[in-house]
């Protein structure tokens, strides 16, 4: 048998590719496969000239020096 969650929150479908709500039932929008799929899905506030990188790849690289440590902008460049 396995561990009960403590979380409230429903658990995702096992699948995750299948479509679920918020309340755990289907018929919402499929989940991401990975976290930069997820950033991916921000909209991009900038205009389109001048951008070089997608902004869920630039949300990612963020997250992971945010992560990793870094505590500002300066530090994320580094």
């Amino acid at each position: 048998m396995p561990a009960l969650s403590s979380s409230l929150a429903p658990c995702p479908s096992p699948d995750p590719g299948a479509a679920v709500d918020a309340t755990g039932k289907g018929g919402g929008s499929p989940l991401p496969s990975s976290v930069v799929e997820l950033l991916g899905r921000v909209a991009d506030p900038r205009k389109r000239r001048g951008v070089r990188h997608r902004v869920g790849a630039v949300l990612a690289v963020a997250l992971a020096a945010t992560v990793a440590g870094a505590r500002s902008f300066a530090g994320i460049a580094e």
